[in-house]
């Protein structure tokens, strides 16, 4: 699929978790679809917005990588939450993916339930180049 408009497709990055202190993927679904989307080695995402609300409050993190943000990750939304406070951010670099993890997003947070929703587009890269060297 080309991607010569550079509009790319809608997704939708939703997670209601428990405990993310360790990591947790957040799946990813194209607009209007209830089927898991998994990036293709030639794929990344734009992510235009992330909604995040936490019983717990404290650091929290959405970041790429294999599971809880290290400095080794890429941090995408990093913040300090107060507790049953939704936040609101918007406007983010383009994020890369590696084939090799589950899924491109992970989030990590204070023990207790966290619901986080992440708006954006997937893109396919305009040279056909694999991009896991992004990650």
């Amino acid at each position: 699929m080309s991607d010569g408009d550079d509009k790319g497709r809608p997704f939708v990055g939703r997670i209601h978790s428990a405990d993310a202190s360790g990591g947790v993927a957040i799946p990813l679904f194209e607009a209007g679809s209830s089927d898991q989307y998994t990036l293709k080695e030639n794929e990344y995402l734009v992510v235009s917005e992330i909604h995040i609300v936490s019983a717990a409050g404290g650091d929290t993190y959405v970041n790429t990588g294999s599971g809880a943000a290290t400095t080794n990750s890429s941090i995408v939304f990093r913040g300090t939450l107060a507790a049953n406070a939704l936040v609101f951010n918007g406007e983010y670099e383009p994020c890369w993916q590696s084939p090799d993890l589950g899924g491109p997003l992970y989030l990590t947070a204070p023990a207790g339930v966290v619901d986080v929703v992440v708006l954006g587009t997937i893109h396919v890269a305009s040279d056909g180049k694999n991009l896991s060297w992004k990650a």
